[in-house]
């Protein structure tokens, strides 16, 4: 390895503006050592992750690494568990975003996953603790990627990821706009933007959006829409969970957090509170970055079964005690 060069160490780190706010960011390289992580990388990334914290801004990372660099073995290794670290004192502190660029595999996948929000690309971004050849060899079974850790897999099935962008070029565009509705750090409000929309204004398509049989599924976004200012809400977890709606818009040019319990398709008829719960990541970035939470339920009960309780629990559990660890912060 003395003698390899690896350009930048294969990752690229600093700070920019986003619609004029500071912003911590770093992108591993692929075509550098398949963006493995080493030591030096391992180092630049906690360079840049520390001075996000000390300065209070959001941290952006672009993930695309096949993992740790075996050939630095236990450096590289030990790289991994000072960027959980600070994973792990960011948390509530300042906004993460990981986006994932391509297959990330291996020690790379643990960190995307301790941030706030995962974004991902169709067709093009990956993210397993091992490949499909491994599974072969271990498991007899045949996988895919995209079934293994495909956007499509953690956007409807694990819960890992938040956001499936057609392309890059969508997915910068999703960052951007998540960003105009969070704060810098936990100390500040979130920010505000002009609106043309009058706070006082009439709605007459409410009084007849809710259907007068309680068991008639409707679609509740049409419902927020129209509350929100210029009719424009920004959902987060789209395909996952889908009897919970959840996402941000804007009252008089105020962010919110918007949650919402009503079935959107067949399978969820009289909208119960169904595992899995989506709705927790709006309270755990509700009781973080305060924004105004605006609830919107039509919901009967829990969904009955011993499986759905015992999985709540879990949850619930799950969400207390990292919001614990997030107020100590505060």
């Amino acid at each position: 390895m003395d003698k390899m060069d690896i350009p930048s160490d294969g990752v690229i780190t600093g700070h920019g503006k986003v619609n004029g706010r500071t912003v911590c960011a770093f992108a591993q390289d692929f075509t550098a050592r398949a963006g493995t992580l080493g030591e030096m990388h391992a180092k630049k990334i906690c360079k840049v992750m520390d001075l996000a914290l000390k300065s209070g801004v959001p941290l952006v990372g672009f993930n695309d690494s096949g993992g740790a660099r075996i050939q630095e073995g236990v450096d590289a290794l030990f790289g991994y568990g000072e960027i959980f670290f600070r994973n792990s004192a960011a948390s509530g502190v300042i906004p993460q975003i990981a986006c994932i660029m391509g297959p990330t595999a291996g020690g790379a996948v643990y960190s995307p996953a301790m941030t706030d929000w995962v974004f991902m690309v169709k067709k093009s971004s990956f993210m397993f603790i091992t490949g499909p050849d491994v599974i072969k060899a271990v498991t007899h079974e045949d996988v895919t990627m995209e079934e293994l850790g495909g956007a499509e897999t953690h956007n409807t099935l694990s819960g890992v990821a938040h956001f499936a962008a057609e392309n890059e070029e969508q997915t910068f565009l999703l960052i951007r706009e998540l960003l105009s509705f969070i704060p810098d750090n936990n100390m500040e409000d979130p920010p505000e933007r002009e609106t043309s929309d009058p706070p006082d204004r009439m709605n007459e398509k409410l009084n007849s959006m809710i259907p007068d049989d309680p068991n008639h599924p409707y679609d509740i976004r049409t419902i927020i829409r129209e509350v929100l200012d210029d009719n424009y809400f920004f959902e987060v977890q789209e395909f996952y969970a889908k009897n919970i709606v959840i996402g941000f818009g804007r009252l008089e040019g105020k962010s919110v957090a918007i949650r919402g319990i009503k079935s959107t398709a067949s399978i969820y008829p009289t909208g119960h509170i169904y595992i899995p719960i989506s709705v927790l990541i709006i309270i755990g970035t509700q009781d973080t970055y305060q924004p105004t939470t605006i609830p919107s339920h039509d919901v009967s009960d829990l969904f009955d079964g011993t499986r759905a309780i015992l999985n709540l629990k879990a949850d619930l559990h799950t969400h207390f005690v990292h919001t614990g660890q997030r107020n100590q912060h505060s």
